[in-house]
């Protein structure tokens, strides 16, 4: 019979899981990196998520998270450059009318 032993593998740290979850979704998302600066990213991001406890948060939880944040600031980076007339042309589309 095979002999399982016990192992001490390191546990990932929250920077090393920071950085494998936010480059997936950068990845994973065409826009992130044509319109936002990955690390500028992971360090706010980081700083959002200082003071909460993430051991007991799912990697898909926090990636879900993660992506939000990132499209939430790719959008803000799109309307940066929209004209006052594109911008409203956005605002009725969205509220509408």
């Amino acid at each position: 019979m095979l002999e399982v032993k016990e192992t001490n593998w390191p546990t990932e740290t929250l920077e090393h899981r920071f950085n494998r979850l936010i480059t997936q979704e950068f990845r994973r998302n065409e826009p992130y990196p044509e319109l936002l600066n990955i690390q500028e990213m992971t360090d706010l991001i980081k700083g959002l998520f200082a003071n909460f406890p993430l051991e007991n948060i799912s990697d898909d939880d926090l990636s879900h998270r993660i992506d939000g944040i990132l499209a939430n600031h790719c959008l803000s980076k799109l309307l940066s450059d929209f004209t006052p007339e594109q911008m409203t042309e956005f605002e009725n589309a969205v509220m509408g009318k």
